[in-house]
């Protein structure tokens, strides 16, 4: 059902392709809405629902059982003081450092593998050519190129 009605008479066509654009976007709306509908129905319906009540499950007393519960192997030593603690952070934040440098390295290598070649050839024009304003923009060719 349309929501805009058709124009009158003599209008421009500008009035009619937002009218056309209103009811094609209330059309799908509704579509929508219908489909949402649906979908909540089968989830919240009494009697053939997911979340039905009329049907809910029978537990006899006695006759539930529990998994197997399998404990990760866990190894924790007799004494611990902070200085082994810290000594574990410390080398495994310095190869959580070297992983990322790696990978960022990569990364550039990968998507931006001419810019720095591109950037160091321009730079002594571009140091004779713009007056020093601190921060200088970057050539067209590195505007994708990450600042180092």
């Amino acid at each position: 059902m349309p929501l805009v009605p058709d124009p009158p008479g003599g209008t421009a066509y500008v009035y009619t392709a937002l009218a056309d654009l209103i009811n094609a976007s209330w059309d799908l709306a509704e579509a929508q809405r219908a489909d949402l509908d649906t979908k909540i129905d089968a989830i919240t319906n009494e009697t053939t629902g997911w979340l039905s009540t009329v049907s809910s499950p029978h537990v006899t007393a006695g006759t539930a059982t529990t998994p197997a519960v399998t404990e990760p192997a866990v190894s924790i030593p007799a004494s611990v003081d902070s200085t082994a603690i810290m000594d574990l952070f410390d080398t495994k934040y310095i190869e959580l450092i070297d992983e990322l440098v790696t990978r960022f390295t990569a990364f550039r290598t990968s998507y931006f593998a001419g810019c720095r070649a591109r950037q160091s050839a321009s730079r002594p024009a571009r140091r004779g050519a713009e007056p020093d304003m601190g921060r200088r923009p970057r050539p067209d060719h590195c505007r994708g190129c990450p600042r180092l």
